[in-house]
C-alpha cells in the first residue's frame, strides 16, 4: 500500500492527529496512546466512510491477492480476520450481505430519528416562543401579530413532513 500514489501524496502532507493517537509513517500504522476524552471526539462521524474503508480494504486485499486458496478471511482487514477465521466464499458473501443489510437498517432508522429530533426541536422552540407571546400585553400582541402568524404557519407546515 505504501507504493500507492494516493497514499504517498497523503503521507507527504503534515496531517495533525489527535493527541490520543500515534501515527507511524514507516509502518503505516496508527496506535491508540490512551482512551480519548469525550470532548476530544468528533461528534460528526460519517458511518458510510467507515463502511467504505472496510470495502476498500477488502478490494485492496483482493487486488494484492492476499488470500490463500479457500481461506477468504485473509481478504479482510487484520482486525476482522480474528473474528472470521477460515472464511469460505459462501460465508464471506453471507456476512458481507448481513453487514450491508445492517448498515442500511441503521442508516435508515438513523435518518428517521434525526428527522424526528429536528421536528421536535423545532416544535419546542416554536412552543417556547408562543408561550412568551401569550404572556405579552394585548397591545404588544397586536403589534407582533405578523410574527406569530409566521410561527403558526411554519409549525403547521411541519406536519406534512412526517
Amino acid at each position: 500500500m505504501a507504493e500507492n500514489k494516493l497514499v504517498k501524496n497523503n503521507l507527504e502532507q503534515n496531517i495533525k492527529f489527535p493527541s490520543y493517537l500515534n501515527f507511524d509513517k514507516q509502518k503505516l500504522a496508527i496506535n491508540y496512546l490512551r482512551i480519548p476524552q469525550p470532548e476530544e471526539l468528533n461528534r460528526d462521524i460519517d458511518t458510510s466512510l467507515v463502511v467504505e474503508w472496510y470495502i476498500f480494504a477488502l478490494i485492496n486485499n483482493i487486488i494484492e491477492k492476499k488470500f490463500d486458496g479457500d481461506n477468504f478471511s485473509l481478504l479482510l482487514p487484520e482486525k476482522l480476520q480474528g473474528l472470521f477465521p477460515n472464511l469460505t466464499l459462501k460465508q464471506l458473501v453471507f456476512w458481507g450481505l448481513v453487514l450491508v443489510g445492517l448498515f442500511a437498517f441503521i442508516s435508515y432508522f438513523s435518518s428517521l430519528w434525526e428527522e424526528e429530533l429536528r421536528i421536535k426541536g423545532g416544535h419546542y422552540v416554536k412552543n417556547t416562543l408562543l408561550e412568551k407571546f401569550r404572556q405579552l400585553p394585548l397591545t404588544e400582541k397586536k403589534a407582533r401579530q405578523k410574527e406569530i402568524s409566521t410561527l403558526v404557519e411554519l409549525d403547521s407546515g411541519q406536519f406534512g413532513r412526517y
